[in-house]
C-alpha cells in the first residue's frame, strides 16, 4: 500500500523532471541580415553582368537582389513583398519565434495578386549538418484566407549508403496544416511572423534557420530573395585580433610588422575573410599579408601586418592614431557576409628620417660600420706614407711623448667603454660601439709595444700612431651617426 502511494507521489514529479530536461535551448533575439548588394546564394554565370537578360532566359531564376542591383530592374516585383532586409528569431524553449522584415508593405487588397503570383513566405529548419529537416510556409489562397503548413522532410542520412541511380528524391510529409491562418502580419506592415512550435520540428537541442521569400513573374520567372542560414541556439561568433605590442612606422616608409594573431571561437562555420583598410585618405595605409585568410570554427589564425605612411603628411612631431579595418566574411559556399569593422590602436607615425637618422640606420643594420673605419685609415696611411721617409730622423719624437701619447688614448677609450657608452646607447648600438672603439686601441697598443722593445722610435711606431689617430676621427664620426 505505502509503495502505491509513494509511485503514485513520484510519477508527476518525474515526468516534471523529464519535461524540463526534454525542453529545447532556450535564447534571446537573434539578428541575421541581408546584404542585398553582395549576397549571391544562387549559382550564377561568372558573365551575369554582361548578359544578364541571357542568364534570366536561361535559368528561370531571378535572385532579388541580384535583380534589383545588377541589373537595376525592380519591375518584375514593383507589386510583390518579396525583398528581405533582415529576419529576427528566438525561443522560449517551446516556440521558435521568428519574424521577417521586408522592404515592402503588405496590402490586402492585392491579396490576388499574391495568389496569382504564388507568392510564399518559408522558414527552413535545418541538421547540423545543414540537411533540411522541417520546413514552415505561409501562402495566399484564392478565398482571401492564408494557410501556414508545417512539412517534415524525409531523413537523407542513409542516401550515401546508396548508388547514385538508386538515390531518391527527398520527399515530405505535411504534419500540421492551419486553413484561415491569421494574425502573423498587419495590413500595411513590413513584417511577417513565421513562429513554430518546436513539438512539431521534434524538439532539436541545435539546428540552423533560414528564410525565404518567394514569387513568380508575369514572365514566369521565379522570383525569390533569402538571408544567410543562422545557427540555433545562436554561436557565440567571436573573432578577436592580438595586435602586436607598440606599433610604430616612419612616415615615408614600409613597416612590415611581425606575425599577429586571429583568435576565432564558435564562429557558424569556417569562413574566409577579406581584410581591407576602411580609410583611404588619412595618409596610412593598412594591408595584411595575405590580405584573406580562411578562419576556422574555433582557432587561432596568423597573419602579417604590413602599414605605410605617406611622407608628406606626418612631417614634425609623432602622431598617434587609431586605423579602422572593415572585414567581411565570405562562407565555402560562396556567401558573403555583413562587413564589420576593428581598430588598430595607437598606431604610432613618426617623421621622416633625416638625412643622418638614415645614414644611422644603415650603419646600425650592417657590418660596413666595421669595414668603413678600416678603409679609410688603409687609405690615408697609403697616402701619407710618402711622406714620411724612411731617411728622417725617427728620434724627432721622442719616447716618452710617444708612450704618453698612446696611454692617454687608450685610457680615455676605456673610460668611454665603461662609463660613457652605458648612458648614450642603448640596444644593439651598444655592442656596435663597444666593438668600434675597442679596436681604437689595437694601433696605439701595437706602436708602444714596439717602442718599448727597440727602446727608441721606429718609422712604423710612427705610422701606426698615425694611423690611430685617423681610425680614431673616422670612429668618433661612426658613433655619431649610430647614436639614435
Amino acid at each position: 500500500m505505502y509503495l502505491i502511494v509513494i509511485v503514485i507521489l513520484l510519477v508527476p514529479n518525474m515526468l516534471q523532471f523529464y519535461n524540463v530536461f526534454a525542453a529545447t535551448p532556450i535564447f534571446g533575439p537573434s539578428r541575421t541580415v541581408d546584404i542585398p548588394n553582395e549576397v549571391v546564394s544562387f549559382p550564377v554565370e561568372t558573365n551575369i553582368d554582361k548578359n544578364y537578360i541571357s542568364y534570366l532566359n536561361k535559368n528561370k531564376y531571378v535572385n532579388v537582389d541580384l535583380y534589383k542591383y545588377k541589373a537595376n530592374n525592380t519591375s518584375s516585383f514593383d507589386n510583390l513583398p518579396v525583398d528581405i532586409l533582415s529576419a529576427i528569431y528566438f525561443s522560449d524553449g517551446k516556440t521558435l519565434n521568428a519574424t521577417i522584415w521586408l522592404s515592402d508593405p503588405i496590402y490586402g487588397e492585392r491579396h490576388n495578386y499574391y495568389v496569382h503570383s504564388n507568392l510564399i513566405f518559408s522558414m527552413g529548419i535545418f541538421s547540423e549538418g545543414q540537411e533540411p529537416t522541417h520546413v514552415i510556409n505561409i501562402y495566399p489562397n484564392e478565398d482571401g484566407t492564408w494557410t501556414k503548413i508545417v512539412q517534415e522532410y524525409e531523413p537523407v542520412i542513409y542516401f550515401a549508403q546508396l548508388p547514385l541511380e538508386r538515390i531518391p528524391t527527398q520527399s515530405n510529409r505535411i504534419i500540421e496544416s492551419i486553413h484561415n491562418y491569421t494574425g502573423f502580419y498587419e495590413d500595411h506592415q513590413r513584417y511577417i511572423d513565421l513562429s513554430v512550435d518546436l513539438d512539431n520540428l521534434g524538439s532539436p537541442d541545435s539546428y540552423w534557420v533560414g528564410f525565404n521569400v518567394y514569387a513568380i513573374d508575369e514572365n514566369s520567372f521565379l522570383l525569390n530573395d533569402n538571408v544567410l542560414m543562422e545557427h540555433a541556439p545562436p554561436k557565440k561568433r567571436i573573432m578577436v585580433p592580438n595586435w602586436p605590442n607598440n606599433i610604430h612606422i616612419r612616415a615615408g616608409g614600409e613597416t612590415t610588422l611581425a606575425e599577429m594573431s586571429i583568435n576565432s571561437t564558435d564562429l557558424n562555420v569556417p569562413e574566409t575573410f577579406k581584410f581591407t583598410d576602411a580609410n583611404k585618405t588619412d595618409g596610412v595605409e593598412v594591408q595584411f599579408q595575405p590580405s584573406e585568410v580562411k578562419v576556422p570554427v574555433t582557432g587561432i589564425t596568423k597573419i602579417k601586418l604590413v602599414i605605410k605612411a605617406e611622407k608628406d603628411e606626418y612631417i614634425g612631431n609623432p602622431t598617434f592614431t587609431n586605423q579602422t579595418i572593415a572585414i567581411q566574411g565570405k562562407t565555402i559556399a560562396g556567401a558573403i557576409g555583413p562587413k564589420f569593422y576593428w581598430i588598430l590602436p595607437n598606431l604610432e607615425i613618426k617623421p621622416p628620417l633625416r638625412f643622418e637618422e638614415k645614414v644611422g640606420d644603415i650603419l646600425r643594420n650592417s657590418v660596413i660600420t666595421y669595414i668603413i673605419p678600416v678603409v679609410v685609415t688603409s687609405v690615408f696611411i697609403i697616402w701619407l706614407s710618402r711622406y714620411i721617409s724612411k731617411k728622417r730622423d725617427p728620434y724627432w719624437i721622442r719616447v716618452k711623448d710617444m708612450l704618453t701619447v698612446d696611454a692617454s688614448v687608450i685610457a680615455g677609450v676605456l673610460i668611454f667603454l665603461t662609463i660613457g657608452a652605458s648612458e648614450v646607447f642603448s640596444g644593439e648600438a651598444i655592442q656596435q660601439v663597444g666593438i668600434l672603439t675597442a679596436s681604437i686601441v689595437f694601433p696605439f697598443a701595437i706602436a708602444a709595444i714596439i717602442t718599448i722593445i727597440k727602446g727608441h722610435v721606429e718609422i712604423f711606431g710612427t705610422k701606426l700612431m698615425i694611423a690611430g689617430f685617423v681610425y680614431l676621427m673616422t670612429s668618433v664620426v661612426l658613433v655619431a651617426f649610430i647614436q639614435k
